[in-house]
């Protein structure tokens, strides 16, 4: 690309492009011998403008890399589940693909100034102009990538993600931070109550109440994760089926104690990527 960044790259290559649609993927995914007919055939079926499509992240042996596969299982339900309620928050560039008229339609990325977050600002502005966006959940599509092997590579790569959310706008961003901000309320809850206040009231009462709480935030990001991996077992990857809910609720804990972290530290550091400063 004779401009700078991702995002100059793909805007010259849709311009150059010959054909009516472009299907985007990253250097380090790997994907089937299907994808591409697999995406065509259902943009011929349902008329779509904007078509994302599922990204596995492969675990290692390691702990962290275990999280990660969690964090983007649970992720990847959120991005299937509101895209097929026609309320499409998530998107991922690593398995992404639309039309060219609908890209020129919508300016690109003309304007936007961020180095990164081509993915989110994308799905903003045709969701924003009433094109048509669809999910295709399918195996034969599916994209797979390896979770960062190293802290630093996780630290750097979340800070990069929570930068670019600035994409994503409306009702799905309130409820994102209203789930950041759940199990914290009612930790907060939970510590207020004192052995002599629980005692001056109904106690079974109280701790079936909390329990519930902890039960009713718990149980669906763990649920959702639990059918993510089935459709990945399904679709032929390695992940491990075996004590996968023990596994998502510890990587829940700890996401709920990094992301508001780095959702802070988004604020205030840029974070190297490819080279530059996003």
């Amino acid at each position: 690309a004779t401009g700078e960044g991702k995002k100059a790259a793909i805007a010259q290559g849709v311009e150059e492009a010959r054909g009516s649609w472009v299907i985007l993927t990253d250097a380090d995914a790997r994907c089937g011998p299907g994808r591409v007919r697999g995406i065509m055939a259902a943009q011929a079926e349902h008329g779509w403008d904007l078509i994302l499509g599922p990204v596995e992240t492969r675990a290692g042996r390691g702990f962290l890399q275990s999280v990660q596969a969690d964090e983007q299982a649970a992720l990847l339900g959120v991005a299937a589940g509101t895209a097929l309620q026609g309320h499409a928050v998530l998107a991922n560039g690593a398995n992404l693909a639309f039309r060219k008229a609908a890209f020129l339609e919508v300016g690109g990325y003309a304007g936007d100034g961020w180095a990164g977050g081509d993915d989110l600002f994308l799905l903003k502005r045709m969701r924003k102009a009433g094109l048509r966006i669809g999910y295709l959940l399918d195996k034969a599509v599916l994209v797979a990538v390896d979770a960062e092997p190293s802290i630093r590579g996780f630290g750097q790569q979340r800070l990069r993600w929570a930068g670019k959310m600035r994409g994503v706008s409306g009702p799905g961003a309130w409820l994102g931070a209203a789930g950041m901000a759940l199990p914290w309320f009612i930790l907060a809850v939970s510590c207020s109550v004192t052995l002599d206040g629980l005692m001056a009231y109904r106690p079974m009462a109280v701790v079936l109440l909390l329990s519930a709480a902890w039960l009713l935030w718990l149980l669906p990001v763990v649920s959702l994760a639990g059918a993510v991996r089935r459709f990945l077992h399904a679709a032929g990857s390695g992940v491990r089926m075996r004590l996968a809910g023990p596994s998502t609720a510890v990587s829940l804990v700890l996401f709920s104690v990094y992301a508001p972290v780095i959702a802070v530290l988004s604020l205030f550091v840029r974070p190297r990527w490819k080279g530059r400063r996003i």
